[in-house]
């Protein structure tokens, strides 16, 4: 596969105004406190490290996008108040252990990279918020992920993973997860166990069963399946009394699980591109009437 295409780079992007405004002192006097996304995209963003480096505790929001960088300087280290680190569109393959020096890091991009792994270093980032991982060619994630405990958002889209590690189910704080087209080829139980998980993508991947503990991600609101080689849904399914999508098109169900109809708060079900024969769907359409139902 070959490198992927740049975009032309304006100019002006490597312009750089330093504002004052960009320094939020805790009282503490020891860094900046940690400020929500849309506060910190609206600080000056540093565009080139060397730039930042002199003046580290100003650089609050780093964006290195579409540098086309084959390598991370491991300078970076010096800048341990950043929280929002834009890498992605570049050639990165590997990170360098430096990062984990950005102890204030909460907002991550390092999409549309060469990724291959992750070293330990990003689990050291114990405010992350939101992790892009999306468009690179990960084969596994370290089992450290749980120590993202405050991490809301992870996408890791477009990889090449086969699992996940156990330790996902330790990330308590996560509500959305993207894991379409990544070649997954199971789930973990602990993922099911996540108390505040609202949206999970794993569509277009070579899922053939679903833990039998599905049911306890009693917060699910959206969950895509599709596109997978799904034959058979676990019975706990019924259990997601909060779920309102559900996407099943494109896998291999001739049933959905007894119970069904407990899914009161439904309120789409896509079930086309399956082996459901016409008296099933009936029986379903029957069930979930007030559900509107993909066939």
């Amino acid at each position: 596969m070959g490198l992927m295409p740049k975009p032309y780079y304006p100019m002006y992007k490597w312009i750089l105004c330093v504002s004052l405004s960009g320094l939020f002192l805790s009282a503490s006097g020891q860094g900046p406190q940690l400020l929500s996304k849309s506060q910190l995209e609206a600080q000056v963003k540093f565009l080139r490290l060397k730039d930042a480096l002199p003046q580290p505790g100003y650089c609050l929001h780093l964006d290195l996008s579409f540098h086309e960088l084959w390598e991370l300087d491991a300078a970076i280290a010096a800048l341990t108040y950043t929280q929002y680190l834009n890498l992605s569109y570049n050639n990165l393959k590997t990170l360098p252990a430096e990062v984990g020096e950005l102890a204030h890091l909460q907002y991550a991009n390092l999409s549309y990279n060469y990724l291959e792994s992750l070293p330990y270093a990003p689990c050291q980032w114990l405010f992350l918020r939101q992790l892009d991982l999306s468009h690179n060619r990960l084969h596994e994630l370290p089992f450290c992920i749980g120590a993202w405990q405050m991490l809301e958002q992870l996408d890791l889209s477009h990889n090449r993973l086969k699992t996940l590690p156990e330790g996902i189910g330790d990330c308590a704080a996560l509500e959305e997860l993207d894991l379409h087209y990544s070649g997954l080829s199971a789930l973990p139980n602990t993922l099911f166990t996540l108390p505040r998980l609202r949206r999970l993508n794993a569509a277009t991947n070579r899922l053939g069963a679903l833990p039998e503990n599905l049911g306890d991600a009693r917060m699910l609101e959206e969950l895509d399946l599709s596109y997978n080689v799904l034959a058979t849904l676990p019975p706990s399914l019924v259990l997601l009394g909060q779920l309102k999508r559900l996407n099943l098109r494109g896998n291999q169900l001739k049933t959905l699980p007894n119970g069904i109809e407990r899914l009161v708060g439904l309120q789409q079900l896509d079930i086309r591109n399956n082996a459901f024969d016409k008296e099933q769907i009936e029986r379903i359409r029957a069930l979930l009437s007030a559900t509107d139902v993909l066939y």
